[in-house]
């Protein structure tokens, strides 16, 4: 990601925020955005590639991993960010405080 993106410049992280929200109104799917999230500064972490799957979920079992990537109505990125947010296998790795027998 550094070679498309000038880290020198004193805006580039603010550039790529605004890139991620451009996705969001585009109908991008919830789960590439985190995806490309975690690019930025993680890709080069052993576990980057659990972390993407992580992200991208199971095609078996989440709405996330069975729509596309882009152009997406407004109501099936809703129904793919509650996906993501309500997932156990997320929830679980980043919450050290989450409780789901309470």
């Amino acid at each position: 990601w550094t070679a498309e993106v000038n880290t020198n410049e004193i805006n580039w992280y603010p550039v790529q925020k605004v890139n991620f929200a451009r996705q969001k109104l585009e109908g991008a799917n919830p789960s590439l955005i985190t995806c490309n999230e975690l690019h930025l500064g993680h890709e080069k972490m052993p576990a980057y590639k659990s972390y993407i799957a992580v992200a991208k979920g199971e095609q078996s079992h989440n709405i996330r991993a069975q729509e596309p990537d882009e152009k997406l109505s407004v109501e099936t990125q809703v129904a793919c960010l509650i996906d993501q947010a309500t997932d156990p296998n997320i929830l679980g790795r980043v919450w050290e405080g989450w409780e789901p027998w309470m």
